[in-house]
């Protein structure tokens, strides 16, 4: 449940597609706390695909920054 500390360089393409994003005006401002519609439903569609469990993306997906942050949000629900 820490931070990593990653020993491989970032791939380059990582990189360029990083310098890319941050130009976009649409970047410069924070996301929707229940996370991006398009990632829920992307991994609502792997849940489906992978373990033949229908989720709804708008009531039963959320994407938090990491574990910690989840933890503390099922504490607070």
């Amino acid at each position: 449940l820490g931070m990593g500390n990653p020993d491989l360089p970032t791939p380059q393409s990582v990189v360029d597609k990083l310098c890319e994003a941050v130009q976009d005006p649409r970047t410069h401002r924070y996301s929707s706390s229940k996370g991006i519609p398009g990632l829920r439903k992307a991994q609502a569609a792997y849940y489906a695909r992978r373990f033949n469990v229908k989720l709804n993306p708008d009531t039963q997906v959320v994407a938090t920054l990491g574990s910690k942050e989840g933890f503390a949000n099922m504490a607070q629900a």
